[in-house]
């Protein structure tokens, strides 16, 4: 995948970096794609109801469970994961170890010392 036509757009209005950028025509039409399965199916829309799940008081809140081919997830886990990656690339440019989890590491280390 490639950065050009991507936009990324920083915002720190509180303690962590928000990036808003844009994703692929593909991406949003799979993604539309799966929103019109869901909502338009009595049985996905009923079990894939996330109003309860969610914060906020929306008259509709959906998961996308089943409502993908395993090559349409395929692409969309590829695309999200690549935009993760960037952002992440893109933060430690902005900050130096913005993509490490010291408290993660922490963990993984006394869990690695406590099984020796």
């Amino acid at each position: 995948m490639s950065l050009e036509g991507r936009h990324f757009k920083w915002v720190r209005p509180f303690g962590p970096y928000i990036v808003q950028t844009t994703i692929s025509d593909e991406l949003h039409k799979l993604l539309l794609k799966g929103s019109k399965k869901v909502r338009n199916n009595k049985k996905l829309k009923k079990k894939n109801d996330y109003r309860n799940r969610l914060a906020g008081n929306l008259s509709e809140e959906y998961s996308f469970a089943d409502a993908f081919t395993i090559k349409e997830r395929q692409i969309i886990n590829t695309e999200l994961r690549w935009l993760a990656s960037e952002f992440t690339k893109a933060g430690e440019k902005l900050q130096p170890g913005f993509g490490k989890n010291r408290i993660g590491s922490r963990r993984m280390e006394s869990c690695s010392q406590s099984h020796r």
